[in-house]
């Protein structure tokens, strides 16, 4: 069916693209318009999730477009637009959002980028429309009537200063300086959005006032509402709400964004004492479509090659990189937007470096680059592509009425910013399989070989500071060298077997057969014990998921095993799989959509993976596999093993792996199984050992429950799973294993300090609270209850009263595991601040114990809760997890709609006054 209206509807297409430089036709469901003083807006009808509307104000401006003075206005306007409007004071608008179930933070936020400003408003209701009008108008206050009141700007200063401390890792001071040499020339050179420290302290009512009326305009504007609404009725609004805004008249100065080319090679080293990985990046800047022409046929079917080409390049890049003498623990190809800039493009190769092996990945990026662009990809290369990217865009063709309205809104911010093509989903996948088969080899060759030169090359490296680098001028030797050195072509491994499984298994009988009407699932008991659960849903179309869960888990071992047990499941997933190495495998199933791994849980031990429907057979066989015939190879053990090394070899006496062991003994002492091991214990790992461990946790299939979720029909898997699951038998006088060695938390009050590098500009805080309690689903839900409201507590006093921090983040859970809760807070503050802080932070707490919680933030997050698991139910992965629960004895969904509902804030109060604490811990990490 799917196929038929697909050739139909492009046929149509076709016939009105009679050049590649004409304009793809615009979604037919969206409603697309500019008014006459230049705002522009995107309406569209979705209805995923139900009920829901996504409301976007995006701003062509951003901290490119500010002066040398004013440098850090845009992203200090972005601070001041929830402050108080012309209609709405700073208190108004906080109360309208919140009682209509809107969280701050997470359904209402903003963000600053380099060209470009972000309002948003998510997950508005939409069953009344005088919520949708009111959040109209807040949206065109947000355009063009912000207060700017004084007060407010100066306690946005404190905040925006909080921000930059919270964000004061390494990578933005990376950000920092490798931005002014990669970038030179053009201003986002020296234009991060966070701004000057100095300029932010000074700026004056005055200054954010000019640059306000300067840059938000009319004409540079664009709001994006997508959800399930009446799109011609919000149209309308639209048009007369933001029409009366009035139209500019003397234009906004034109700003240079372009990045001018350069000779040669650009290299900047970057080393920071809390690295705990060395990044390698080469890059090859090239100019891209104009946006005249983004929205063309011609920039899809170059979107296509460009996709077969990298698909092709990382499938050989991985290849290389699971080799055990690969100098790369990670590596990854693209081509997009040059770093930060949407001005220029570029073709990139990442990778992460082993210990002491920066040249050697720059020579293997650059070999394999140029053996690309030299001698291009092979047909049984593209064969295999073709068949991956096509089986992708059917997928995505069949969930067309599933899309999340967010998908919408990231498609329309870039067309309002780039002019790429928005034909909808449909249209865009009818011509983009069109374009798959009509590209050839020769195409895609010859689309990749510019992709590499000698000019216009930057290379940065930045990793920690206790490595050996090579100097930029031995770089440059490198990278001369490797550009004339002489590559042959690519040698692709053929894959002989026509299938994954040689031989069918004979299936085994059903032995039970139960439905629960409740549930909507039906149960088997195959012949040999092994439970498979079954439940059908549409929703999400061609969607299948699947979990095999037993007891057991990483707590079925004792201490001496803990080294053994944190490379297993590596092993395995890089193990042969019915005699495929995984590279093999990735060849026979580009076709497929299917994905399985095997995983360790604290006391349990899962497969977990998911298919399409059309896949699902496969699936099964994967599955059968993973039970009979997981054996690792020489080679690709090794690999592991020397991936985990260098990871080890980068961590070790690092900053954070210091705090994160610091963290595991103030929780749960010195136990091996929660440290970093050590590179003396990795010498005495086996591959026999490993396998040995491994065939223990699927020795009892009989012990599994299998649960399958999804788009699906119960006899078919039901036939399946006779063939495949009930054909797998227990191994002889094996036992079921159990979690009999717990890893459990120390009680007790203690404070651990780790001591930050010098340079460190913040101190982070961790804070757990934990104390004994039974597990029940009403237990859980006040416990998850209790972590929204101490977050929002928390974070009302030390950021909005005291400007202490960015943010605080708190986590509750009722712990599976043991009879146990837990909170646990994270923040970030300025050192001098760490011990008011805590002790702001402390007595909030109390406050909540002795006064109880406002009726106001009662509802606020009870609405939250709610409509989060409005959402949950919605969604497959819920129902994978309810019956995962239910196989390990836990009842996670029965009543907790109703538990919900009823739930009042004298419930909650006597809660959290019988709440006990016997552990209090606190780790900092601090200069």
């Amino acid at each position: 069916m799917i196929t038929k209206r697909i050739l139909y509807i492009l046929s149509a297409i076709l016939v009105g693209l009679m050049a590649m430089a004409a304009d793809l036709p615009i979604d037919p469901e969206l409603r697309h318009g500019a008014l006459p003083n230049g705002f522009t807006y995107y309406i569209r009808h979705n209805a995923t999730p139900a009920h829901r509307a996504y409301f976007y104000l995006v701003h062509r401006v951003g901290s490119v477009m500010e002066q040398e003075s004013e440098r850090g206005l845009a992203h200090f306007l972005e601070h001041m637009a929830f402050t108080g409007t012309k209609n709405y004071d700073e208190y108004e608008l906080f109360s309208f959002l919140t009682t209509n179930g809107l969280a701050f933070g997470s359904d209402v936020n903003a963000s600053t980028s380099y060209d470009d400003t972000q309002y948003y408003i998510k997950n508005v209701f939409t069953s009344r429309q005088s919520m949708l009008d009111s959040v109209l108008y807040v949206m065109r206050d947000l355009s063009c009537n912000l207060s700017l009141d004084s007060l407010n700007i100066d306690k946005q200063r404190a905040i925006i200063h909080d921000e930059r401390t919270a964000k004061s890792a390494w990578h933005l001071r990376l950000q920092e300086q490798a931005l002014s040499q990669l970038l030179a020339g053009s201003r986002y050179a020296g234009r991060l959005p966070i701004g000057l420290p100095q300029v932010v302290e000074t700026a004056t009512t005055s200054q954010l006032q000019e640059f306000y009326h300067r840059w938000y305009r009319p004409d540079r504007q664009a709001l994006i509402v997508v959800g399930d609404i009446d799109a011609a009725l919000l149209e309308r609004k639209v048009r007369r709400i933001f029409g009366v805004m009035p139209t500019p008249i003397d234009p906004a100065p034109t700003v240079d964004l372009s990045l001018p080319d350069h000779k040669g090679l650009r290299t900047v080293i970057y080393t920071d004492p809390e690295a705990d990985a060395t990044m390698v990046s080469l890059y090859f800047k090239h100019d891209g479509l104009p946006r005249s022409e983004r929205g063309t046929m011609r920039h899809l079917e170059q979107n296509m090659c460009k996709s077969l080409a990298l698909y092709m390049l990382n499938q050989r890049l991985n290849q290389l990189m699971r080799q055990p003498q690969s100098p790369m623990n990670y590596v990854q190809a693209s081509d997009d937007h040059f770093l930060v800039t949407r001005s220029k493009e570029a073709f990139a190769l990442t990778a992460t470096s082993k210990s002491a092996q920066v040249q050697a990945t720059v020579v293997e990026l650059l070999t394999e680059a140029r053996r690309m662009a030299l001698h291009g990809f092979t047909d049984g290369e593209l064969r295999q592509a073709r068949a991956a990217l096509s089986a992708n865009l059917r997928q995505y063709a069949q969930q067309v009425d599933q899309h999340h309205s967010a998908d919408y809104v990231d498609e329309y911010i870039d067309h309002f910013m780039c002019g790429s093509y928005i034909p909808g989903v449909t249209q865009e996948v009818a011509l983009s399989l069109d374009a798959l088969e009509r590209i050839t080899l020769a195409d895609v060759n010859r689309h990749v070989q510019h992709w590499v030169s000698t000019d216009n090359a930057c290379l940065l490296i930045a990793g920690p500071d206790n490595e050996a680098y090579p100097t930029t001028a031995q770089l440059q030797q490198v990278f001369d060298t490797a550009l004339h050195a002489q590559v042959e072509p690519y040698q692709a491994q053929a894959v002989e077997a026509p299938s994954l499984m040689a031989h069918r298994p004979e299936p085994a009988a059903i032995v039970s057969r139960h439905y629960d009407s409740v549930l909507g699932t039906t149960t088997l008991v195959l012949e040999g014990g092994a439970r498979v659960v079954i439940r059908p849903d549409t929703l999400k179309t061609g969607e299948v998921l699947f979990d095999a869960v037993a007891r057991g888990g990483r707590w079925a071992h004792d201490s001496t095993r803990a080294t053994e047990l944190q490379v297993l499941e590596a092993v395995v997933e890089e193990s042969r799989l019915g005699g495929f190495t995984q590279n093999q495998l990735r060849t026979l199933l580009a076709d497929k959509q299917v994905a399985l791994s095997f995983t360790l849980g604290e006391n349990c031990h899962d497969l977990q993976g998911g298919c399409n429907t059309a896949d699902l057979e496969t699936l099964m066989q994967l599955i059968h596999l993973y039970f009979t015939d997981v054996k690792p190879d020489s080679q690709s053990f090794e690999a592991v093993m020397a991936w985990q090394r260098s990871m080890i070899e980068q961590q070790q006496g690092k900053p954070e792996a210091r705090l994160a062991d610091s963290i595991a003994v103030a929780h749960y002492g010195h136990n091996p199984a929660v440290m970093m091991p050590s590179l003396e214990q990795f010498t005495h790992i086996k591959v026999d050992t490993l396998m040995q461990l491994y065939r223990q946790y699927v020795a009892r299939p009989d012990q599994f429950t299998f649960i399958f979720a999804g788009d699906l029909d119960v006899d078919t898997v039901a036939a399946l799973a006779q063939r495949y699951i009930g054909s797998l038998h227990a191994i002889d006088n094996q036992p079921a294993l159990e979690p009999a060695h717990p890893i459990l938390l120390v009680p007790g009050e203690r404070t651990v300090i780790v001591q930050a590098p010098p340079a460190t500009e913040r101190a982070m805080i961790q804070i757990t609270q934990s104390g004994p309690m039974e597990w029940s689903l009403e237990h859980e839900l006040l416990t998850l209850f209790y972590g929204h409201v101490v977050e929002a507590v928390v974070n009302a006093v030390l950021r909005e009263e005291h400007q202490l921090t960015y943010g605080v983040q708190a986590t509750t859970q009722l712990l599976r595991t043991q009879p146990r809760w837990s909170l646990q807070l994270q923040y970030a503050c300025k050192p001098q601040d760490v011990d008011s802080s805590l002790l702001m932070l402390n007595q909030a707490i109390e406050l909540i114990a002795s006064r109880g919680v406002s009726d106001q933030l009662f509802g606020k997050v009870k609405q939250m809760m709610l409509r989060q698991h409005a959402d949950d139910v919605a969604t497959n992965a819920y129902w994978v997890n309810v019956l995962r629960n239910r196989a390990l004895e836990r009842d996670i969904h029965t009543d907790l709609t109703r538990l919900l509902e009823e739930l009042t804030s004298d419930q909650f109060d006597t809660f959290v006054n019988h709440l006990s604490h016997d552990s209090h811990i606190t780790v900092l990490y601090t200069p």
